[in-house]
């Protein structure tokens, strides 16, 4: 079952100094656990080193602490080509598969998934209500874990629509504990993009106004009155052409992307695991990858929008010796394992965290 689709807004600059790995954030430069050392390789188009793009905390019911990672190529060329994306997916290891110290990583893939249906964890969440102490603990698999949570959002964004779930979105901020900037990563582009903190709330319902809207409905009933002027100056004609195009598989793709994106205009993530992107263009982006080792379908998770980049500024982040254009996309998506296993390739580890890659679709901006 999808869990229910989360956005996520720009909010405050964020500054590396107060941040912490289980922040969400997009620009900047990456933060990771204590003791972690990552390496992300170069573009395989270009062979410049990846840009940092976005770090989002989603939870998954196996491994209650977990972070996404997207880095890119910050060239307008390669941005274009998945491969030149690369995502990643950290997840610390539930008590019962943290390995000894100094033990390698070579257990077998079955004794792996007995570990991963072993006993479920339980969450204790904090509550700031009165009654808290007497709350029933509960388990992660039956919460359906909204999985990308922020900086505690402290400015809300102040529309209604969004201040309506700011309590339960607030309980899965607090959480958990934090972890300090032991972790590093290595061959990161030294010329980061502009950094903002992420805030989150529940995707509108279908026909919920968020501040934007009136001001949105107000250029589209000018739009519609200039419509209706050129149809009364004799562009009749032209109706029985669009009418046919209304039915095409570009328009419904377009239309529905519009429909989704004018309940909260200002989004510039969408989270949903097991949910849907939605894409701008007809036809979709391939996915390369369609099953996990483990055997699970490879599913949807986040979508970093177009929209992003009216913050991170790439055009301003370029190397000294750059020609190209920073970066450029419609969309960029993530998938992984339906039942985030731990038998895929490890690309780093530490006794209780593991790293693995994610798979990427990316659609172009050339609609």
């Amino acid at each position: 079952m999808a869990s229910e689709c989360v956005l996520g807004f720009c909010s405050s600059k964020w500054d590396r100094k107060n941040g912490e790995w289980y922040d969400t954030h997009i620009g900047g430069s990456s933060v990771w656990p204590d003791g972690l050392t990552v390496t992300i390789p170069p573009c395989p188009v270009c062979s410049l080193h990846r840009t940092f793009v976005l770090q989002a905390y989603a939870p998954h019911p196996n491994h209650s602490e977990r972070e996404v990672y997207l880095f890119g190529c910050n060239s307008i060329k390669c941005s274009e080509k998945p491969t030149s994306w690369y995502a990643l997916r950290v997840v610390k290891l539930l008590e019962e598969n943290v390995r000894p110290q100094g033990e390698k990583n070579s257990q077998s893939a079955s004794h792996k998934r007995e570990q991963n249906s072993g006993p479920r964890q339980v969450i204790n969440w904090e509550s700031d209500s009165e009654d808290s102490d007497s709350e029933p603990e509960i388990l992660a698999e039956e919460l359906q874990l909204l999985s990308l949570v922020v900086e505690q959002a402290k400015q809300r964004r102040g529309a209604s629509t969004h201040s309506q779930n700011e309590e339960a979105v607030s309980s899965t901020c607090s959480s958990f504990g934090r972890t300090g900037h032991g972790g590093q990563c290595i061959n990161e582009n030294a010329n980061p993009l502009a950094a903002f903190c992420i805030e989150v709330d529940y995707e509108p319902a279908r026909g919920q106004k968020s501040l934007e809207d009136e001001k949105v409905e107000r250029l589209l009933g000018r739009y519609n009155e200039e419509e209706k002027l050129r149809s009364r100056n004799g562009i009749d004609e032209q109706w029985a052409a669009e009418q046919d195009d209304e039915n095409k598989p570009e328009t419904l793709a377009l239309e529905r992307f519009r429909d989704t994106i004018s309940r909260a205009p200002d989004q510039i993530l969408r989270y949903s695991f097991g949910g849907e992107p939605i894409w701008p263009s007809h036809p979709p982006p391939p996915i390369n990858t369609k099953i996990c080792a483990c055997g699970s379908p490879m599913i949807f998770e986040l979508q970093l929008l177009a929209s992003c980049l009216h913050y991170l500024k790439p055009d301003e982040c370029l190397p000294a010796d750059q020609k190209d254009a920073g970066m450029n996309f419609a969309s960029v998506a993530t998938y992984t394992c339906a039942g985030d296993c731990t038998l895929a390739k490890v690309v780093a580890e530490t006794a209780m965290l593991q790293v693995f890659e994610q798979e990427i679709c990316v659609q172009q901006d050339d609609w």
